[in-house]
């Protein structure tokens, strides 16, 4: 009856997967460091750069209008300070420059490297757990999480009510997990529970339309 078989998967995760840029240039800039390629105040500031990053997809939430809102701000603020510094002469971006430039803060590359492996060991527990406890098998019909020791297994119908959709919550997690988002199931009665973060978000709800069991018509 379906020519579709069973064997699409992805995988679930919590919000903290959204810290793998701070984790990987905890190693990747005392290496570049090490080699000379980059100076210390360089190497801080990437990082300082990518901390903030993250914490903000972590804790702050930029729905898709505030971050247009901030990002035409930034753009007008950036444009009237060009035009100031080219018509009245005022090097507001040098002067910006030289501030930031005498502001005296560095984290030496050790430092880097042992909060790399403070981040870096529960997150790649995180990945191993999520993977083994939180995959999820799509057949025709229906949606299900793999059973793990002693975790019991979850179902849902895929139906055309469409009870399985996603939402984006923030535009920085959005990015940072490659156009992720919240897969959801709604019940019945409106009630929603949330999946997880899932990678690729849009291409995987195409994938769950696909195995929709589409009733057949008795007329």
């Amino acid at each position: 009856m379906y020519s579709l078989q069973p064997g699409f998967s992805f995988i679930a995760y919590p919000k903290f997967v959204v810290a793998w840029p701070l984790i990987l240039l905890s190693f990747l800039l005392p290496l570049l460091r090490g080699i000379g390629i980059l100076s210390e105040k360089i190497m801080t500031e990437c990082w300082i750069a990518a901390l903030v990053f993250v914490v903000l997809g972590l804790g702050l939430d930029f729905k898709s209008l505030w971050a247009t809102i901030i990002f035409l701000i930034g753009t007008t603020v950036s444009a009237i300070a060009m035009v100031i510094t080219v018509t009245y002469e005022v090097p507001i971006f040098e002067t910006i420059r030289r501030i930031v430039n005498t502001m005296e803060f560095s984290i030496s590359s050790d430092t880097m490297l042992c909060i790399g492996f403070l981040l870096g060991v529960p997150y790649l527990l995180m990945i191993i757990v999520c993977s083994l406890n939180n995959r999820w098998v799509v057949s025709v019909g229906k949606i299900e999480r793999q059973k793990f020791l002693f975790r019991g297994n979850m179902e849902y119908e895929l139906s055309m009510r469409r009870n399985v959709n996603y939402v984006i919550m923030d535009m920085l997690e959005y990015i940072l997990t490659f156009g992720g988002g919240h897969l959801k199931v709604v019940s019945p009665n409106n009630e929603v529970e949330y999946i997880g973060l899932v990678f690729f978000i849009k291409w995987v709800d195409e994938e769950l339309d696909k195995y929709e069991k589409t009733p057949v018509s008795s007329g």
